[in-house]
């Protein structure tokens, strides 16, 4: 499966079972606020990919750049351009960052965001109606609009371990382990993200995300 960011980065979206919707349920004009990252080319850390390489010129190949635009509908794009075995590959993902607290200032930043990103942009081989909806989060930080950000897979597992969510539904295997979680409102996906950013806040420099350049 492709990440959201670390697609044309280097970070997989980790969730072996993130958390979906079977239709969108935010909206552009559920993103509230000013932007809250600021557009141009970023980079995922890892240990490939320290802070002083990505900000070598030329950038090693380990660190993939990507870059990040806010489309004309107000939407995000993340665009990246990798070569291949000698094929130039572009690669385009679409997606909305809607605050995390649902009672966030129109007029102000929030401190964590929910990112609704379509299946089939996430993972190209997935046979998904093209409606589903896979969610992750993301922190800004620093000052705004951000130049850094946390991000944060949601995975099934790890957000329902304190137990059930209102409006999440989760299926289960023969072992009883989760296979699968599906959110049915707004509610329940940022309620995920506020415990997902609590489960994953030790690996905060391990899921770092850097704007390199305009």
């Amino acid at each position: 499966m492709r990440s959201f960011m670390f697609a044309a980065a280097a970070l997989a979206l980790g969730a072996c079972t993130p958390l979906t919707s079977n239709h969108p349920l935010f909206a552009v004009a559920d993103q509230t606020g000013p932007p809250p990252l600021t557009e141009g080319v970023w980079v995922a850390l890892n240990a490939r990919c320290t802070r002083e390489e990505a900000a070598a010129t030329p950038m090693p190949d380990d660190c993939e750049p990507f870059t990040l635009h806010r489309e004309s509908n107000g939407g995000w794009a993340l665009s990246s351009t990798k070569t291949v075995n000698g094929v130039v590959q572009h690669e385009d993902m679409h997606f909305l960052l809607a605050p995390a607290v649902p009672t966030a200032r129109a007029d102000a930043y929030a401190p964590l965001y929910v990112a609704q990103m379509p299946a089939h942009e996430v993972d190209p081989h997935d046979d998904s109606d093209a409606d589903v909806r896979i969610y992750a989060a993301l922190a800004p930080l620093g000052e705004m609009p951000a130049k850094e950000a946390f991000f944060i897979d949601l995975e099934c597992d790890s957000v329902l371990r304190d137990g059930p969510i209102d409006g999440v539904t989760a299926e289960h295997n023969d072992r009883g382990e989760i296979s699968a979680c599906t959110a049915q409102n707004q509610s329940a996906v940022r309620e995920a993200a506020r415990r997902g950013a609590i489960e994953q806040l030790s690996t905060i420099d391990a899921n770092r995300l850097i704007f390199v350049h305009p």
